[in-house]
């Protein structure tokens, strides 16, 4: 009933029942029963097998080795033993549990607070703790420092199971292992590892393995959970609710108003999960007593209602990482990872490597940055419509923008970005990249909220270099990190949907653009470089392109339109519209085919063409300087086009290397130089005009015609129209002129091409080379005329093989001069043709002096020259060598010194065909040996005929119709004419010069008759002499062909004077030739102003006529000058002559004045 108290050296099986109870043993106590409604102790040195029970007070079991198999209960309960083994313990209080070596296999069941702390190292094992509820707040101070509602101190809990109602504190100063925690606020440390453990709690759990791991532990919380390892965690999982907001409030409130649900600190985290219901996780942020993660591989970390933040320095490998209202990481490698962001900004530093992951941010913005380089990664910022709330509250963020900040450090290599809006990237290098910016935000909506981010449209890209990638935008911009950027120079770059494509200062540009809209591409600030510039556009889209890049080849292709402008050196192209090229300076035009038009144009500086072709036209103008070949080493053609028209501000071509054209029809003007173009073309092509201010020099290759349809005008050099292979040059009629203002122009064909002419002009020379015809363009205007001359120079040379103009007769047999060649202001004309039935039909018109010649060298081929407007035509090599010699000059003074009608070159009559000379004038001067004719020579003039030696020689007839005089130049001796047949003289003065004694002398096959119009003989009445002639005839006798008794004066042949008929006078001559004889040597005086009236005068007339042959007449003698003629026919007089009653006994007409 009171205090029972046992003292012994070993004590068993003993049963006591006291108030309470007081044992001690020097060695054991086993198998005892003690109960006490008090305070129970026992001290021995084990404890063993026993029950002790307190019912209102304390147990104390106190041994120095072992508490083994013992149930202890009681108000409070204090067990200290070496170890305490397979024991049951039940405090209402507080148990305090002391073990100098290890606690196994005990199971403990308290009000409140459990105190294990051992002397020295043990492990706790097998230890249930299962609190009473409503026990709360307690404060108890053991060994260790733990407060709360339970708490552990050991060295290891191991294999143990903690349940409280209140919080649990356990500290390991070795380890905790295999336990199971359950409670409101938990604190499990440990100063190494922490490994397979348990933790539910319904507060907070704080989680420590301070020196080394934490493995194989799951651990949730209502609220949320601090976890830290000083080396590892590893094959573990967290989840925290964090409900009601009960967030860890000693972390950072975030962008989404919000702290962390979880926290993580470890050097290396791995294989483990981390799930926070609402709220942050954060893990490895940097404080002040802490570092960042090293490493975390495989892990999952799910913020569901939070942002996801996390630190690593080194490799953040396989990790599947999701947050709510963001994500931010900074790693040095980011390897595998799945990132993805329901709301907020998603930002990624790896400052190292983001290789093979996908980062996705499915309501909100991405942002990379500090990163090295990005490899087989996909990034892709996606977007709800602005007005909507993303789920949990926190509003997203405008965009769905993904912002790439490397700052020229980052290299993105295999890998795929995708904006919802707008994509920014600041990158060394991007490669094998797929990039997308939906754009989904345009104007004032369209703000990018990233910071430091432009505000942007699109995708843009600042970068050193970006190959093998696509990018898929409205807008893309790529500009360079430092100075210049290469595009695609491993691999194109395409760039799918873009209208619009700005491109900084580029070195390699390889690009390739699919749009079915149009897309304005911009290159600049790329005038420094000298790199290579591939574009492709594809789709329906035309592209304009507006670059700087002067020292830059662009290598062009687009299935439409394409617009070039801006300044770059070079450009090739396949183009499947028109192309457009607009450059500032020098450029080189290389390969380029367009389906339709192709203008090129620049500012200033020389276009070189190389090879360009359009299926339509080709249109290229150098404001300001030149346009030359480009591919001098081989004879293609620089512009292949239906329609080329050039224009350059100085040359086109260069003098030993012309520009090579294949077109149908060409313009092309040097305002400053020259043009030397060589066209290819089997088909005809139109010459629309051709002007320079200097030379002009067009070649015409193939059989196909150059038709000349515009002005072809050199300022102030020559003009050179060339074509070979066959292909003629004609100039169509009224459509223009061919012009040397100042110089010469020159025409040339081959291998049978003729020259048709309409107007050329030359200030010096006009030369024609035709190894065809020349002809005249054969349309007339309105009224049938030309009122242009064809050819206008002041030297004239025409060689054609087949012809030089053409000559046709009408019905009536009169030639048409509507074809020929019309020549005007020309001083000297040559012409020549080589072929046979090659005639020359010109016209000639000049106010001055025109030296001429003209020669046929083939067969049957004739010289007709008309001349008008012109005062003195020399023909000084005029020669038929097998046809007739025709000039009509009725107001022009000719000279004829060299003019020949030949037959095969040789004067035979009639012997193969017959060709004549036959010369209209108004006056003619033929020199010695000037005129020979196979067969007639006729010549008509509107005043003086003037001859030399043997100036007419003819085959047949000469027959000469002078409005004027018929004049010999040389002396009496001298012949003038030579006919094979027949010389009829008709003139409208005299024949033959009496001063000077100059007659006219004749070597005629035939006759010699002569005639006059009496058109000139100005009143000079019958006694002047009107015929003063010497020479040979084939009767020996002179023709008057007039009528009887009418002869204008007095003829004079072979000494014979008469006044009628000449047959009578022939045969008084042969009767009485002495009387002759004296006039004769009377004549010699006839410079004399007077004649000797005491002479006998013999006036024959003829009577009748019968059948042609005269009948004779009485002679009536007059003495003294004075007589009467009887038996004169009625009406024929005077009947009466006093020649002393005369003024002038002799009178003629020389120069301009009369003689007498």
């Amino acid at each position: 009933a009171g205090a029972a108290t046992v003292k012994a050296n070993f004590v068993s099986g003993l049963q006591l029942d006291a108030d309470s109870a007081d044992i001690t043993a020097a060695a054991n106590v086993e198998n005892a029963s003690i109960k006490a409604n008090d305070d129970a102790t026992i001290t021995a040195v084990n404890v063993i097998g026993s029950s002790v029970i307190a019912a209102n007070g304390d147990a104390t079991i106190t041994a120095t080795a072992n508490v083994d198999n013992v149930d202890i209960s009681g108000a409070e309960v204090q067990v200290a033993a070496e170890n305490i083994l397979t024991s049951k313990i039940v405090a209402s209080g507080n148990a305090l549990l002391v073990a100098a070596n290890k606690i196994d296999g005990v199971i403990a069941t308290a009000a409140s607070f459990i105190d294990a702390t051992p002397g020295n190292d043990f492990t706790i094992e097998n230890f249930l703790l299962d609190t009473v509820d409503g026990v709360e707040n307690q404060t108890v101070a053991g060994s260790g420092d733990a407060t709360g509602n339970a708490g552990i101190t050991a060295v290891r809990i191991d294999n143990s199971q903690f349940t409280s109602a209140g919080d649990i504190d356990a500290k390991a100063t070795d380890a905790v292992a295999a336990t199971f925690f359950i409670g409101k606020d938990i604190k499990v440390h440990a100063a190494n590892d922490v490994a397979g453990v348990d933790i539910a709690s319904f507060g907070n759990v704080v989680l420590t393995a301070k020196e080394n791991n934490i493995t194989g532990t799951q651990v949730t919380a209502t609220q949320w959970i601090d976890v830290r390892a000083g080396n590892e965690i590893d094959n573990s999982g967290f989840t925290a609710a964090a409900k009601d907001g009960a967030w860890n409030p000693a972390s950072e409130t975030k962008a989404n108003g919000k702290q962390d649900a979880i926290t993580v600190l470890a050097k290396y985290v791995a294989e483990s999960g981390f799930i926070a219901e609402d709220g942050n996780i954060t893990a490895g942020t940097e404080t002040e007593d802490d570092e960042n993660i090293l490493h975390a591989v495989g892990n999952t970390f799910w913020a569901k209602k939070g942002i996801v933040e996390i630190d690593v320095e080194g490799e953040l490998d396989s990790n599947n990482i999701v947050g709510h209202d963001g994500i931010d990481i900074e790693a040095g490698y980011i390897v595998g990872a799945t990132l993805v962001a329901e709301n907020g900004l998603l930002q990624v530093s790896a400052s190292e490597a983001l290789a093979d992951s996908n980062i996705i941010n499915k309501n909100g913005d991405i942002l990379v940055y500090n990163t090295d380089a990005i490899i087989n990664t996909n990034i892709t910022a996606l977007d709800v419509p602005a007005d909507e709330e993303a789920a949990g509250g926190f509003e997203a963020y405008m965009g769905g923008d993904v912002f790439i900040n490397g700052d020229g450090e980052t290299t993105i290599i295999d890998s795929a970005i995708h904006g919802a809006d707008d994509v920014q990237i600041i990158a060394s290098a991007i490669d094998n990249t797929n990039i997308r910016a939906e754009n989904v935000y345009e104007g004032a909506a369209d703000t990018d909220t990233i910071a430091g981010m432009t505000d942007i449209d699109g995708i843009t890209i600042t970068a050193s270099a970006i190959d093998a990638s696509t990018l898929d935008a409205d807008k893309v911009t790529i500009d360079a990190l430092d100075e210049i950027v290469n595009i695609g120079r491993d691999g194109e770059v395409v760039v799918n949907g873009a209208e619009e494509i700005t491109i900084g200062d580029a070195d390699r540009i390889n690009i390739i653009s699919n749009n079915d809209n149009d897309v304005l591409m911009t290159i600049s600030e790329a005038d420094t470089t000298a790199g290579v510039i591939d574009i492709a556009q594809n789709g329906e889209g035309n592209l304009d392109l507006d670059i700087v890049a002067k020292l830059a080849t662009l290598n062009l292709e687009a299935d439409k339109d394409a617009d070039v402008d801006g300044n770059i050196a070079e450009i090739n192209a396949i183009v499947g519209g028109n192309l457009d090229i607009t450059d500032e300076d020098d450029i080189v035009l290389g390969e380029i085919f367009a389906n339709g038009a192709i203008v090129a144009e620049n500012a200033t500086g020389d276009i070189t063409v190389e090879d360009v072709k359009s299926d339509k036209s080709v249109a290229i103008t150098a404001t300001e300087g030149s346009i030359v070949d480009g591919n001098a080493d081989n004879e293609n053609a620089n512009i292949t086009a239906p329609e080329v028209v050039l224009m350059a501000g100085t040359s086109i071509g260069i003098e030993d290397d012309s520009l090579d054209t294949a077109t149908r029809k060409l313009t092309a003007e040097a305002v400053e130089g020259s043009i030397n173009i060589d066209n290819a073309s089997d088909r005809k092509t139109e010459v629309a005009g051709l002007k320079a201010k200097e030379d002009i020099a067009f070649t015409q290759h193939g059989n196909g015609d150059a038709v000349i349809t515009g002005d072809v005008v050199a300022e102030n050099g020559d003009v050179e129209l060339d074509s070979t292979d066959g292909a003629n040059i004609r100039q169509l009629s009224n459509s223009g002129v061919i012009e040397a203002t100042n110089g010469n122009v020159t025409i040339i064909t081959d291998n049978g091409g003729d020259v048709v002419v309409d107007e050329v002009i030359a200030k010096d020379i006009v030369s024609i080379d035709a190894d065809g015809a020349v002809l005249r363009s054969d349309t007339l205007d309105e009224d049938g005329n030309k009122d242009l001359s064809d050819i206008a120079a002041a030297r004239v040379f025409i060689k054609a093989t087949d012809g030089i103009g053409e000559i046709s007769f009408d019905e009536e047999g009169n030639v048409a001069t509507d074809q020929f060649i019309n020549i005007s202001g020309a001083g000297r004309i040559e012409l020549d043709t080589t072929g046979d039935n090659a005639d020359i039909g010109v016209e000639i018109r000049n106010g001055g002096y025109v030296r001429y010649e003209a020669r046929t060298e083939g067969n049957d081929s004739d010289i007709y020259t008309n001349v008008s407007d012109t005062y003195a035509l020399y023909l000084d090599d005029v020669v038929a060598k097998d046809g007739d010699v025709v000039v009509g000059a009725p107001r022009t003074h000719v000279f004829a010194n060299h003019v020949r009608a030949l037959d095969d070159g040789m004067v035979n009559e009639l012997e193969n065909d017959a060709h004549s000379v036959i010369l209209t004038a108004y006056s003619l001067k033929v020199a010695d040996e000037g005129i020979k004719a196979d067969y007639n020579g006729v010549v008509t003039t509107v005043k003086d005929v003037n001859l030399g030696e043997r100036t007419i020689e003819v085959g047949n007839d000469v027959n000469i119709h002078a409005g004027g005089d018929i004049l010999s130049d040389g002396g009496p001796d001298q012949v003038n004419i030579i006919s094979g047949s027949d010389i009829n003289l008709k003139v409208g003065g005299v024949i033959g010069n009496v001063p000077g004694n100059r007659p006219v002398t004749v070597d005629a096959g035939g006759k010699l008759h002569v005639d006059s119009d009496g058109s000139d003989n100005n009143g000079r009445g019958p006694g002047f002499i009107w015929v003063y002639m010497n020479g040979t005839t084939g009767d020996g006798a002179i023709h008057y062909d007039g009528k009887p008794n009418s002869e204008p004066g007095i003829i004079y042949w072979n000494g014979r004077v008469w006044g009628g008929n000449s047959e009578p006078v022939n045969q008084v001559s042969r009767a009485e030739g002495e009387f002759f004889s004296n006039l004769r040597n009377i004549l010699d005086g006839y410079n004399g102003k007077w004649w000797a009236t005491n002479t006998f005068q013999y006036f024959p007339h003829v009577r009748m006529m019968m059948d042609l042959k005269p009948q004779d007449m009485s002679i009536e003698h007059i003495l003294n000058g004075r007589g009467t003629i009887e038996n004169l026919p009625e009406g024929v007089g005077p009947e009466v002559i006093d020649i002393n009653s005369l003024d002038d006994t002799f009178s003629w007409y020389q120069g301009d004045e009369w003689n007498w």
